[in-house]
């Protein structure tokens, strides 16, 4: 099954976007800073909607912090949509 990979996801549009893609049954894996918020979400989503979610938190602005998300997913085997 694939995943819709979304950034920013903890609030805001990032949240929103996890949001309307949850509702379509899409699976998602969500990114951010916060670890807290991530796994809020992520466990409402599933609930809420029965769709598969992972979460990593990471500040995308720090170095290798894009390096260390795309090696997340080829470690866990999400396959990206």
């Amino acid at each position: 099954m694939a995943y819709a990979l979304i950034t920013g996801a903890s609030k805001g549009i990032g949240k929103a976007i996890a949001t309307e893609l949850a509702s379509r049954k899409t699976d998602v894996l969500l990114v951010a800073r916060s670890a807290e918020n991530l796994k809020i979400l992520a466990d409402s989503l599933h609930e809420k909607y029965g769709v598969k979610t992972a979460y990593l938190a990471r500040d995308l602005s720090t170095d290798n912090a894009a390096q260390q998300v795309f090696d997340w997913c080829q470690k866990e085997n999400f396959d990206i949509n």
